[in-house]
């Protein structure tokens, strides 16, 4: 890109490049934080599936689902504990059909319905006790 920018452009392009690459410095750093600082998980996965839907927030579906797929491949309980920390601090859904107890090809199912930031409303359930919980439908 350097070679077809201007020379003041070019300056002025490398002290933000630079200002930047300090920012992300600061903000991530090079070491890890030590193993002791992290509390390991006291949910399992399902615990922290339920929590992530139980906010509503589609940000903490999504981010509960890659912590836990990171976790399969590298385990770590770094995962765990931010999983459990996104569901903590995001706010509740407005969920409209909060839950829901059913039957579905004969098997009890919970569902809840939470509707997303963007309006979206979706339909998750899960067959009880301990079932995965599945995506089954957004709705208009």
């Amino acid at each position: 890109m350097l070679p077809y920018l201007s020379d003041a452009t070019t300056r002025s392009a490398l002290r933000h490049a630079w200002q930047a690459s300090c920012a992300i410095y600061c903000a991530f750093g090079v070491r890890p934080a030590p193993k002791a600082a992290i509390e390991p998980p006291r949910e399992d996965a399902a615990a922290l599936i339920d929590a992530a839907i139980a906010t509503g927030d589609e940000h903490a579906i999504k981010f509960t689902e890659a912590c836990l797929r990171e976790n399969a491949l590298a385990p770590n309980d770094a995962y765990a504990a931010a999983a459990r920390h996104a569901a903590g601090v995001l706010a509740p859904a407005d969920v409209h059909v909060a839950l829901r107890l059913g039957e579905l090809a004969g098997v009890r199912r919970t569902r809840y319905r939470p509707r997303m930031l963007d309006g979206t409303t979706i339909e998750v359930s899960k067959a009880e006790p301990d079932g995965a919980w599945t995506l089954e439908r957004e709705l208009d």
